[in-house]
């Protein structure tokens, strides 16, 4: 591969890696103080194999209402792991309640946020990542297209025991490159999500199935696989100080 193709297609996993981290991991707001912690795998197949693993916790640290209006807390961690290298990154968005509630219509309104780094100092979520396109909003579940019925069990074993879940929901995720991604590229990404009543935030296991198209030519198929590991309550904010 070209020097300079090889460069567009690790900017295109790179912007797929750092926004797709959680999109279809909230179908709903749980008691505040929940938890759920997720284990993570995100397997790339093209342009070249690479492979990452990791954890990603969601959890719920506040509520707030303003201008009559009812909006959560939400804060995300994930560590990750290629190549023994280690990553981390928080973000905390405080997001409209009604727009994650079942049958929600539309994607969620983040009203503001900040994200972390590793040992970077947090920096506030800029308008552009907090607009449906941007950065923060995948983080969030949005209404799928062509949704059906996933008639396909899963059983789940994790820290609290076992999850049997008969069926799930799969259909097509609407997702752009940012304004800061390559010009000329198509997505075509498939969620199937199975959710199970005891897990807080609702899902219980999350396949996302991607392939990028660059100037019509196949440039990226990747699949991310979220799977719970364990849920709990008491969760605490790791940004209390950011409001």
């Amino acid at each position: 591969m070209r020097p300079a193709l090889f460069s567009t297609m690790a900017a295109i996993v790179l912007t797929l890696s750092s926004s797709i981290q959680a999109g279809g991991l909230i179908e709903r707001l749980p008691k505040d103080g929940s938890w759920t912690k997720f284990n993570l795998e995100f397997l790339v197949e093209i342009p070249q194999n690479m492979n990452q693993t990791g954890t990603l916790t969601v959890r719920s640290v506040g509520r707030v209402t303003e201008k009559g209006k009812k909006y959560r807390w939400v804060e995300i961690e994930f560590q990750l792991e290629r190549n023994g290298k280690k990553e981390k990154k928080v973000i905390k968005l405080l997001v409209a309640e009604k727009d994650i509630m079942p049958g929600a219509k539309k994607s969620p309104e983040i009203l503001r946020g900040w994200k972390k780094n590793a040992d970077r100092d947090p920096v506030e979520l800029t308008d552009a990542e907090k607009q449906s396109s941007g950065e923060a909003a995948f983080f969030l579940s949005g209404p799928l297209k062509n949704q059906k019925t996933l008639k396909k069990k899963q059983v789940i074993d994790f820290q609290k025991g076992r999850l049997k879940i008969p069926s799930g929901i799969t259909g097509k995720a609407d997702f752009k490159i940012g304004s800061n991604g390559p010009a000329g590229v198509k997505s075509d990404i498939t969620q199937s999500i199975w959710t199970h009543k005891s897990v807080p935030f609702g899902t219980a296991m999350l396949i996302m199935k991607m392939e990028v198209t660059l100037k019509d030519q196949l440039a990226i198929k990747a699949i991310m696989t979220f799977t719970v590991q364990d849920y709990g309550t008491g969760a605490k904010s790791v940004l209390p100080d950011k409001k």
